[in-house]
């Protein structure tokens, strides 16, 4: 009879994680699996407007237009990474993105996306990519001062107690851009000195 003697398994270590390795898991648990992480924040900013589009779950072409859409906002941010910094570069920029990202959908048949939720696609989508930072997103951090906090509930709320304007609508059915930059334009003299996405951060995390 033969006797196999069981060989022991070689220890193995393992390191407690450090602090970039914490973030790595969160990122990987909020945003999904992937390196390619301006694609993770626009799939992840969608989500923050997406219960918003009435009508679209009936639409026929909607997961293809959901798709192509997807597509063009990666195009869209890529396109202000080459950009010169400025204020009047970012706002020109702003607003030729939301204005073909609204037109995407109405040529498409649905007419219902407004430049509210065009907004909030865009500004969250940027709002990510800074969180991730230039290690990951190299390219973006000259826009930061420049960049527009994503107007909704929880932040006009925040905004209010400290003197922020009333919206004229809910954030979702504003639909005339000229209105939205006038919102934007007085963040901006009520957060004077201060970039208005670290406004934004601040008030968000406080509401």
């Amino acid at each position: 009879m033969i006797v196999s003697i069981p060989v022991p398994l070689p220890k193995v270590r393992y390191n407690a994680p450090t602090m970039a390795d914490s973030f790595d898991f969160l990122v990987r648990c909020y945003f999904g699996e992937g390196n390619d992480f301006l694609r993770l924040c626009v799939q992840r900013a969608y989500l923050d407007l997406s219960r918003t589009l009435r009508g679209f779950a009936g639409y026929a072409d909607g997961q293809k237009l959901r798709e192509a859409s997807h597509e063009h906002v990666v195009e869209l941010v890529r396109e202000l990474r080459i950009a010169a910094p400025s204020q009047d570069s970012f706002d020109a920029w702003h607003r030729n993105a939301c204005t073909s990202l609204r037109l995407q959908y109405a040529q498409n048949g649905f007419n219902r996306f407004t430049f509210g939720q065009a907004q909030k696609w865009l500004n969250m989508t940027l709002k990510y990519v800074f969180v991730l930072g230039e290690e990951r997103l190299p390219g973006y951090a000259p826009h930061y001062a420049f960049a527009h906090p994503p107007i909704d509930n929880v932040f006009v709320g925040a905004a209010k107690a400290v003197g922020g304007p009333e919206l004229p609508m809910p954030w979702s059915r504003l639909d005339d851009y000229d209105a939205y930059f006038a919102l934007q334009r007085k963040y901006r003299a009520l957060f004077t000195g201060d970039a208005p996405m670290a406004a934004e951060f601040r008030l968000w995390q406080s509401a």
